[in-house]
């Protein structure tokens, strides 16, 4: 089969381009990987879903709008990046600052999406406070750097349902090798590999 006879299932689903060109100018992710994430959300809902590194909403429209019977915990510290590791890491503290009351303001319409400010993981207490150790059915994690990565892998690794999935935004992108450092690093010694898609995103996929 030659390229011209491939078939690019995002040019064709008409719910997704819909939100597509809602996000435009929104989101810094392009269309192959946000519709890699509605089909994650549609598959897994209802379920529980989150999605750490909210930025300015626009894979969070995606995924709400594609899990309309699930909640949706946004976790962001919607006062950009926390302190980044120069050796390990490209992106810098600060990076990709957005207001919390316009990202709120732009998913209005999206009542399933619960909002945790603050710093990935100490804005999990709010979570465990109001459901105590909840389990995840489908988790994207879109934070740039290592200890973000980190933080994300321990925390929802042994909160994923069996077979849930856990999306990695940036697992094979040169301005991103913190990332990959982290969950090489973190399943060095269980059975679950990463699943390394074409469109740079990773997935994990948990097995037990």
């Amino acid at each position: 089969m030659t390229e011209s006879n491939r078939i690019y299932r995002y040019q064709e689903d008409r719910d997704f381009n819909i939100l597509l060109q809602r996000v435009q100018g929104i989101s810094v992710v392009d269309a192959p990987r946000l519709h890699v994430l509605h089909q994650m959300a549609r598959h897994y809902s209802p379920g529980n879903i989150a999605e750490v590194g909210v930025y300015m909403g626009g894979s969070a429209l995606v995924i709400c709008k594609g899990a309309e019977g699930s909640i949706v915990d946004l976790f962001d510290t919607f006062e950009g990046m926390p302190k980044t590791d120069p050796v390990l890491d490209i992106h810098r503290e600060g990076e990709f600052k957005a207001s919390l009351e316009d990202v709120k303001m732009f998913l209005a319409d999206c009542p399933n999406a619960r909002f945790y400010p603050g710093f990935f993981p100490d804005s999990i207490a709010h979570t465990a406070e109001e459901d105590g150790a909840r389990q995840y059915s489908f988790v994207h994690v879109d934070v740039d750097i290592y200890q973000s990565a980190k933080d994300c892998l321990h925390y929802f690794y042994p909160r994923m349902i069996l077979g849930g999935t856990i999306v990695f935004d940036d697992y094979s992108f040169r301005s991103t090798p913190g990332v990959k450092t982290a969950i090489d690093e973190f399943l060095a010694d269980k059975r679950e590999k990463i699943i390394d898609i074409n469109t740079g995103q990773g997935l994990l996929i948990k097995h037990a």
